[in-house]
């Protein structure tokens, strides 16, 4: 009635063990980055509780407001430089004791 599938329907074993290590790989991944989106939760935190805007954020850190807002929306994360701003602009706003 139809005509075969050019591929097989089947899982095959290796396909299963490859999408397993994929997935060990992202989870990998997200633990390593725990620290950093801990970082961009604490800048959201006082972004809020501040008031202010993103681009008045971004011009209190000297930097692009396309820059941050990728940050701070999860669709990208900082390098190293990026993450001392963060932490430089976060460090003037909450005391050392309190993170």
């Amino acid at each position: 009635m139809y005509p075969p599938l050019p591929f097989s329907t089947q899982a095959s074993s290796g396909a299963a063990s490859t999408d397993i290590a994929i997935g060990d790989a992202r989870l990998a991944k997200l633990e390593q980055q725990g620290p950093l989106r801990r970082l961009l939760k604490d800048v959201a935190a006082v972004k809020r509780e501040r008031g202010i805007t993103q681009a008045q954020m971004a011009t209190e850190m000297d930097m692009s407001p396309r820059t941050l807002a990728e940050w701070l929306q999860g669709r990208r994360y900082p390098k190293g430089p990026g993450q001392a701003i963060l932490r430089r602009w976060l460090s003037t706003y909450i005391p050392h004791s309190e993170r």
